[in-house]
């Protein structure tokens, strides 16, 4: 799930989890499928870093605001600094169209597109 970093994995189950996602989504419908016998476990059964040893240790989450409406841990951190949201992939890419473009008619076309987008 989306913010299993910022969670105690060791503590939440999966029906938990299912529930506090499907009451944060808004624009899809939120489905459980398989097995219903697995809800009662924890979600760290199945996704956790335990395993791991301290030199591949990640960034603590101490300073970041865990309210639901963080979405992007990662960005907080700095990390996956290439990925856009899907929202955004029109403008991310109207935009860099109108970066790489030359200067003249076109790049203010471009520019134009960019305003569009937004």
């Amino acid at each position: 799930m989306e913010d299993s970093d910022l969670t105690d994995l060791s503590g939440e189950s999966l029906e938990t989890q299912f529930h506090r996602v499907k009451k944060w989504t808004e624009k899809s419908h939120v489905k459980a499928f398989g097995s219903t016998k697995l809800s009662h476990e924890i979600v760290g059964n199945y996704q956790s870093t335990y395993d791991k040893s301290s030199s591949d240790e990640e960034p603590t989450t101490d300073d970041i605001d865990t309210t639901p409406t963080t979405r992007s841990t990662s960005a907080a951190f700095g990390l996956d600094s290439s990925a856009v949201d899907a929202r955004d992939v029109d403008l991310v890419t109207a935009f860099y169209r109108y970066l790489r473009a030359k200067p003249g008619k076109d790049r203010r076309e471009l520019g134009n597109e960019v305003i569009a987008t937004i």
